[in-house]
């Protein structure tokens, strides 16, 4: 994962410490997977959200079907999704598509857990796959499926 941020041009102190953040997003040591041109990739967001440039959290065709089936609240806890994202009542899902080939790491999504606004605390249980790319530069630009969840 380190020789993937140098790839991009971080130092080596920045890679490691970019590294060590994606890292400690998951339960499991990230597994390498090459990446090759027309390979894609998808993200669960909310009904009419987007996506950021650089966000490095993504799912495979194969993960999004171990979803059906679920409830908004049983999705979001899964994968871990941040409670601003959890707002609505379905979720969208975007995709792109390699234009190069890469590398992309997976992992177990670790648990979470924030301050709701009255104060609460929100755990969330995580346990979903994670696929994490490192540099979105070897991809298209995000675009809307026709899939929605739940």
């Amino acid at each position: 994962m380190v020789a993937e941020f140098e790839k991009k041009g971080l130092s080596r102190k920045d890679a490691i410490a970019e590294s060590e953040t994606l890292m400690k997003t998951g339960t499991s040591m990230p597994l390498a997977n090459p990446v090759e041109v027309g390979d894609k990739f998808f993200k669960v967001v909310p009904a009419d959200g987007t996506v950021g440039p650089n966000s490095a959290f993504w799912a495979t065709e194969k993960d999004l079907a171990g979803l059906k089936g679920l409830r908004y609240d049983q999705i979001a806890d899964r994968l871990g999704i941040p409670l601003v994202s959890q707002q609505g009542v379905k979720f969208e899902v975007v995709e792109i598509t390699a234009l190069r080939p890469g590398m992309t790491f997976t992992s177990v999504i670790a648990p979470t857990t924030e301050l709701g606004a009255n104060g609460t605390v929100w755990s969330q249980s995580g346990k979903g796959i994670q696929t994490l790319l490192i540099d979105r530069s070897i991809f298209t630009s995000p675009k809307l499926t026709a899939m929605t969840f739940p």
